[in-house]
């Protein structure tokens, strides 16, 4: 244990650094560091600062899984005065084997809560059996991500860990000989008592069928978020078939298909055969037949809402069809997002009315907007409507009108800008100087050349350095330019 002291008290060093320069762990820079070991310690406790509570650990050919464990636990335990880890990350290098065996020992063992593996090729159990107990584990989270998933470790882990809500297995699953499983939608996943959150499939797994989809909607009222594969044969159904299906359910919140648009085609949505109202919050890019079903059954609760429109003849009208699911939701949608599915016009068209069905929603806290006519944006801003915090925007061709409009308008308190435009240095130091209702400023850019960078890092630089006398200053938390915080400047200027 004393050959390990050094790297411990360069670990409470590197904390206290962080700690002192109130950096956090986005823009944390190890190399800002002079130790001998900091690259060891970087890649043993990558997460430390970041989340107490978690040990991220990579396994090699050298240790088994627990030795690995208990090596890298000891230093925690130290530093942290606790025997307590209720999340672990676990990072499989291609030589490193771990077993099921072993995964289900280290859940037991630990107590854990969270468990997120990266695996570089399948549990090295050879045999389909399985000999270890996970009586008494309190696992609530699992991810794997990685290759193959035997299906009765999948079928185990449903069975024996009965307090966990949130399962990702969205990899390649297989049976016991190998073959690509056709369903992940299985009796065990229907009959678990507490899973809100699933994620399953592939992009190599055949699916889950529109019928097993319906059965297990039809028959849970715990799930809240569905995100899944659907099998494309099961959609080949003679259409009384499908006029048998539907789905009445008022618990699920989100519904995602990874595959809703494949072969050039939209893929029916299960949302289209919902009886009575829904639970729904959250529905991302629905097609334009979907567009009633929303109306008539899932506004009730809708929060949030992503939807793709175009402007050439004959979609140009298509985010008009909106306006009727818009009215309808107007008292619970707090999140709208959109995006022209074509943006190749140089002068995107003004649209008609827009503003005044935005003005309906009374609720409305944030809105996306993608490649937007610059006319209508401009009366999106004037429009200082009072619950609209939070404004993002791409591909909008800005002017100093724009700036002009920001800083008088008071509602928006969160901006976040991608653009290229060389005006945008000028909107950027308006913005934090003289918008007084700012709390926060994001921008991106996918121009890289150093003169553009270098400008608006001066910008900010000079933000610091000569605070504004008549707004609130805004930390450097609280601003994102080109992905980083940057607290440097701001320890600069101190």
């Amino acid at each position: 244990m004393k050959q390990n002291i050094p790297i411990l008290n360069e670990m409470v060093t590197i904390l206290k650094f962080i700690n002192n320069n109130r950096y956090d762990s986005n823009s944390f820079n190890p190399m800002e560091l002079k130790y001998d070991n900091t690259a060891e310690i970087i890649t043993n406790f990558k997460s430390i600062w970041s989340n107490y509570n978690c040990l991220s650990i990579n396994i090699d050919k050298d240790r088994t899984l627990i030795d690995t464990i208990e090596y890298f636990r000891q230093f925690k335990y130290k530093f942290l005065q606790t025997g307590r880890i209720k999340k672990m990350e676990i990072n499989q290098r291609p030589l490193g084997d771990i077993s099921f065996q072993e995964i289900c020992m280290v859940i037991s063992k630990y107590k854990l809560k969270n468990m997120k593996l990266m695996l570089s090729r399948e549990f090295s159990d050879v045999e389909g059996y399985i000999d270890t107990s996970l009586d008494g584990n309190r696992l609530e989270s699992l991810s794997i991500i990685g290759v193959f998933f035997r299906e009765n470790q999948y079928k185990y882990i449903l069975k024996n860990c009965l307090n966990l809500k949130k399962i990702d297995v969205y990899k390649n699953m297989i049976n016991d000989s190998k073959v690509n499983l056709s369903k992940l939608f299985i009796d065990e996943l229907f009959r678990h008592p507490s899973i809100t959150r699933l994620k399953v499939g592939s992009i190599f797994s055949p699916g889950e069928s529109f019928e097993s989809c319906c059965k297990y909607l039809n028959s849970n009222n715990i799930l809240k978020h569905l995100e899944f594969k659907i099998n494309i044969e099961s959609l080949k159904f003679q259409q009384e078939r499908y006029d048998k299906l539907f789905i009445r359910n008022t618990t699920l919140e989100s519904l995602i298909i990874v595959n809703s648009y494949q072969f050039g085609k939209e893929i029916n949505s299960p949302l289209l055969y919902w009886v009575g109202d829904s639970g729904i919050k959250t529905i991302d890019f629905p097609p334009l037949t979907l567009l009633n079903t929303i109306v008539d059954h899932h506004c009730h609760s809708l929060e949030s809402l992503s939807y793709k429109f175009g402007f050439y003849l004959p979609n140009i009208d298509h985010l008009c069809f909106l306006y009727p699911t818009l009215n309808q939701c107007r008292y619970t949608l707090k999140y709208l997002h959109l995006t022209p599915s074509i943006s190749g016009l140089d002068t995107p068209p003004p649209i008609p009315d827009f503003v005044k069905v935005l003005s309906t929603l009374v609720v409305l806290e944030e809105i996306e907007i993608i490649f937007f006519n610059i006319e209508t944006f401009h009366e999106l801003i004037q429009l200082n409507h009072p619950p609209l915090k939070s404004l993002y925007f791409c591909g909008v061709k800005i002017n100093r009108e724009t700036t002009k409009l920001l800083i008088q308008n008071n509602s928006i308190e969160h901006l976040a800008i991608r653009s290229t435009d060389d005006d945008i240095g000028y909107l950027i130091e308006k913005c934090l100087r003289e918008k007084k209702s700012l709390k926060s400023f994001t921008f991106e850019s996918s121009r890289i050349q150093l003169p553009f960078r270098d400008k608006i890092i001066d910008i900010l630089s000079n933000y610091y350095k000569h605070p504004p006398q008549f707004s609130e200053l805004i930390l450097p938390d609280r601003i994102r330019i080109f992905g980083k915080s940057w607290w440097k400047l701001f320890n600069y200027k101190k």
